[in-house]
């Protein structure tokens, strides 16, 4: 009977702990974070530090501030005259608003998915009138 007691105290003790860690979260410098709560956006949370959020109910999205780099595949390019000419672009950008981020794209590989194509047919473009 006493071990009994013991391991629903234990288990009690775990899931406890398990709530409380979910229901925090970290913001470092360079970040910012969006809080979603059941697919509605919430908050932008922009400040560093240690946060709270309802766990299993909201979701936190963190992004960075910092420039991110893209580098899509080395291509090759046909010049005015005909040539080939292997071009490696690269762009950098940044995520401004989190929230006009999570509501276009959601995530950065869907961000480097549409940049790479972008950039990719700017820079042949571009070297096409040269």
């Amino acid at each position: 009977m006493r071990t009994r007691t013991l391991v629903a105290a234990l288990v009690l003790a775990a899931l406890a702990l398990y709530l409380v860690f979910s229901s925090i979260y970290v913001i470092n410098e360079g970040e910012q974070a969006l809080v979603v709560r059941l697919g509605a956006p919430v908050d932008v949370v922009d400040r560093p530090g240690l946060k709270l959020k309802a766990p299993f109910i909201d979701q936190v999205y963190v992004t960075s501030t910092r420039s991110l780099l893209l580098e899509p595949p080395v291509e090759q390019a046909i010049m005015g005259d005909q040539k080939r000419l292997e071009v490696q672009p690269y762009a950098r950008y940044r995520i401004v608003d989190p929230l006009r981020f999570y509501q276009a794209l959601r995530t950065p590989e869907a961000a480097n998915a549409q940049l790479a194509q972008f950039v990719s047919s700017s820079a042949r473009r571009a070297l096409g009138q040269a």
